[in-house]
């Protein structure tokens, strides 16, 4: 054979055999790169069911404030009068209960029916109000409204704290929504329900009253008044402030799909102890 033709046979065969290496090369890079990643996802997925965090909406494109809640305040004059507010109603709690001592069993009944509607109307139309605007936030642990940062169970607390029931504000706002309702209501005056209409029925059968209501990942106050059904709450939810809505108008509440519910203001047992001065044990 002629040597330039073996020489030129040569040179295919080195061209061919660097191709096949460069490829073989690529595909382990390939596989390298692939294996390393699904090693990444089994970390971070172990394969062990925990239960998945509550999502919230993005922050972005998020609604205009609700008409009734005024951006601006004065927020020392704003909590300036709030605490003047608490000292009345701390002032009627002593008064009533001085009342109550000296009634007799019948009238300590009227009594605590009348403390049961005057909490109603001091609760929902004076001390709700000024925390309408206060900034939702996870772990929010304001005690003054317009002040820092509010989270649902600390507004829960912080409101039945200072309507003059004795709870233990911290301990009450760190558990699950259901201890809550169950710490206000206990088991025999709450309910549990998983579709919306069933809750809905409930509070349709109910006398006007403010109710606490536990839901997947949230808790708030239900206020049933003359003029409808509101849902008062630190919501998370975009405009992410404490706020009332009308109840069925509730992203979070509407997209629930457990409701813990009890009547506040209908447990003879938390009027009590109103009355009594005496402490709520929180339920774990």
């Amino acid at each position: 054979m002629n040597y330039s033709v073996i020489c030129s046979l040569l040179v295919i065969l080195i061209s061919l055999l660097s191709a096949a290496c460069t490829t073989s090369v690529n595909d382990v890079k390939a596989i390298f790169t692939k294996s390393k990643s699904n090693t990444t996802n089994e970390a971070a997925n172990p394969g062990v069911w925990t239960k998945p965090a509550p999502v919230y909406p993005s922050k972005s494109a998020e609604p205009q404030l609700p008409p009734k809640v005024s951006v601006l305040v004065d927020t020392a004059a704003h909590v300036k009068k709030y605490n003047q507010l608490k000292k009345k109603i701390a002032s009627y709690q002593d008064n009533t209960q001085v009342r109550w001592r000296k009634a007799s069993t019948a009238n300590k009944k009227k009594i605590a029916q009348e403390v049961s509607d005057s909490l109603l109307q001091l609760i929902t139309q004076r001390l709700m109000p000024p925390w309408y605007g206060t900034p939702w936030e996870f772990d929010g642990i304001s005690q003054q409204p317009r002040t820092d940062y509010i989270a649902c169970g600390y507004f829960v607390s912080t409101i039945m704290r200072d309507a003059g029931f004795k709870v233990q504000r911290i301990k009450l706002a760190q558990q699950a929504s259901s201890n809550i309702v169950k710490t206000l209501c206990n088991n025999y005056h709450s309910r549990t329900y998983n579709k919306l209409p069933d809750l809905l029925k409930y509070l349709q059968q109910q006398p006007n009253g403010l109710f606490v209501v536990g839901l997947d990942y949230h808790v708030g106050f239900i206020a049933k008044l003359p003029e409808g059904l509101y849902f008062v709450h630190a919501n998370p939810y975009p405009p992410r402030m404490a706020m009332e809505e009308p109840l069925t108008e509730s992203a979070i509440l509407t997209k629930s799909k457990v409701f813990v519910v009890g009547n506040i203001l209908g447990h003879p047992d938390l009027i009590n102890a109103w009355l009594q001065d005496r402490k709520v044990k929180t339920v774990y």
